[in-house]
């Protein structure tokens, strides 16, 4: 407890940052996705990482949140090569 109090006293919270993070703007639904479309759709793993880097520099590029690119992922406007996914994982 020592510790955490005496870094606590020079932290700085980066507000905006957090916030982000909170809502789920942390990026890591568009991983799961990639990582979804490798183990289930048979997709190469490269590929669909290459996908999702492609996609977060899009959306990154016009400010546009982690909800917009995972639909353009689900869609893979990326690659072009369609994939049907639901919103559940059975």
């Amino acid at each position: 407890m020592k510790l955490v109090a005496a870094a606590m006293t020079t932290a700085r919270v980066r507000r905006r940052a957090s916030l982000e993070v909170a809502r789920g703007d942390g990026w890591t639904t568009l991983t799961e996705l990639a990582d979804t479309l490798v183990r289930d759709h048979g997709l190469p793993f490269r590929s669909a990482h290459a996908d999702r880097r492609a996609t977060h520099r899009w959306a990154e590029g016009r400010r546009a949140g982690s909800s917009v690119a995972v639909r353009r992922l689900r869609r893979r406007e990326v690659s072009g090569s369609a994939v049907a996914l639901s919103e559940t994982r059975s």
